[in-house]
């Protein structure tokens, strides 16, 4: 006899289409609301004060933005730390005491998970006041949509999530959102509501299944992720590090759009009677020709062999054993915007098959 899955008890809701624009409404007077929205032929974040001015193209699965909210948000690319002050004597250390709340509207349960990466790299053990002051500012409204054919989040095992969000919409049949409620922040916004929400019935339970059938089915992307670390040890000699090496022209682009990649240089800049100075800290990335250069003119990784693949490594292996979990939250947006035509799930086949091959 087949045992029936009993349902986890959480709080939910159904909210209608028109609802939802009636909720983004009444908290855009309380809050900026970001949310994805159409830049030409691409997508990114910007302010918004209804449903409608939200990407179709989001929406529907056929795009996501082009940063990701880690770093549109809460790692920007460039932040003053502190300046000196010759003439006065002193330096100040910045500090960022911005106490306004805002909204992100509509992130995917891949970014969800990349800003729960986030947090561990900022906030466990040496805490970033400015990643933790700009973390505990944001209401994160999550939102469920098809794949585009770049995600695979299906195999990153980010394709769901149950945590770090205040709300999470699921699209169903009859033009609604089952939601999820996080925490009492977002059954506070849901107040703003009163009576247009409902429970929801065995109807719209079927048609989150559904969802999640078509969505499951609609992955274009293949790829093994399994032991990924152990596959990364067992292959760094693999000859598939020469041909990436070869084919990769070191834009950084994948770095820049990577929801979790973090590496960044600090510096300083003086003004020309070397009177003050800011100290800044900007992205940087493991591709760089410079970035392991130490004193002495030695550069630990001068190839772009060996840098593509430290970078891999990284996300991979290092991070695994660091945190527990890769940092590949399978978004794709390093394959779709790479230059050479580079894509993660390919480089995991291709390390695989040979692998394979020489058994």
């Amino acid at each position: 006899m087949k045992k029936i899955k009993k349902r986890v008890k959480v709080d939910e809701v159904i909210i209608n289409v028109e609802d939802i624009n009636d909720l983004i409404q009444k908290i855009s007077k309380k809050f900026k609301i970001y949310a994805p929205v159409d830049k030409e032929n691409r997508v990114i974040w910007g302010e918004i004060r209804n449903f409608s001015e939200i990407s179709k193209d989001y929406i529907g699965g056929k795009q996501t933005t082009i940063l990701p909210p880690t770093k549109q948000f809460f790692f920007p690319a460039r932040e003053t730390l502190l300046t000196f002050n010759k003439n006065q004597n002193n330096y100040e250390i910045i500090k960022d005491n911005n106490k306004e709340k805002f909204v992100i509207f509509g992130v995917h349960p891949c970014d969800i998970h990349g800003i729960l990466l986030m947090d561990k790299v900022f906030l466990d053990g040496f805490v970033d006041d400015f990643y933790k002051n700009r973390r505990k500012n944001s209401i994160i409204i999550g939102m469920d949509t098809l794949p585009n054919e770049w995600n695979f989040a299906k195999y990153a095992k980010t394709d769901t999530v149950n945590s770090g969000f205040d709300l999470f919409l699921t699209p169903i049949e009859n033009n609604k959102f089952y939601t999820i409620i996080g925490t009492g922040t977002g059954k506070k916004l849901l107040n703003l509501l009163k009576k247009q929400i409902k429970k929801p019935t065995k109807n719209d339970y079927k048609s989150v299944e559904k969802f999640k059938v078509l969505k499951n089915k609609s992955y274009k992307v293949r790829v093994d992720m399994n032991d990924l670390p152990k596959l990364l040890d067992r292959t760094f000699e693999s000859k598939i590090w020469d041909e990436i090496g070869k084919q990769c022209v070191a834009c950084t682009r994948c770095s820049i759009v990577c929801p979790t990649c973090y590496c960044h240089n600090v510096k300083e800049d003086f003004n020309l009677n070397l009177s003050a100075a800011e100290r800044f800290r900007t992205w940087d990335s493991c591709l760089r020709n410079n970035f392991a250069l130490v004193a002495g003119g030695h550069n630990f990784r001068p190839s772009l062999k060996a840098r593509i693949r430290h970078r891999y490594y990284h996300k991979e292996r290092i991070f695994s054993y660091t945190y527990g979990k890769p940092s590949c939250v399978g978004c794709g947006r390093c394959g779709r915007d790479c230059k050479a035509g580079i894509k993660p799930n390919e480089v995991y086949n291709k390390l695989r098959q040979m692998e394979l091959s020489h058994e």
